[in-house]
C-alpha cells in the first residue's frame, strides 16, 4: 500500500491519515459501552472491558505491520534526501 513513496510530502500525508485512523478506531471501542466502562464516579473506575481489550488487541496486531512499513518509508525517504542534499553540496 504505501510501499515505492518517495515523496515525503505524501510519506507525511498518509503518516496523518494513518493516526487519524487509529485515533478513530480507538474512540469507537471507547464510546461502546459494551467494550468500554465509563464511571460516573472517576477516571480511575473506567476500564476497558474484555471484550474492548480483545478489540484493541485485533487492532494493534492488524495495523502494527502498517505502522512499521510507515516509520521504515520515513527513514528511507530522510535518508535519500540527505543523500541528495551531500550530492548537491
Amino acid at each position: 500500500m504505501l510501499v515505492g513513496l518517495t515523496s515525503p510530502i505524501v510519506g507525511c500525508y498518509m503518516n496523518n491519515i494513518f493516526k487519524r485512523q487509529f485515533y478513530a478506531s480507538m474512540m469507537e471501542i471507547l464510546r461502546d459501552d459494551q467494550m468500554f466502562y465509563k464511571s460516573i464516579v472517576g477516571d480511575s473506575y473506567s476500564h476497558l472491558r474484555p471484550e474492548g481489550e480483545a478489540e484493541v488487541l485485533r487492532l494493534i496486531n492488524f495495523m502494527a505491520p502498517q505502522m512499521l512499513r510507515i516509520e521504515q518509508q520515513e527513514l528511507d525517504d530522510r535518508a535519500r534526501n540527505l543523500v541528495a542534499k551531500a550530492l548537491k553540496e
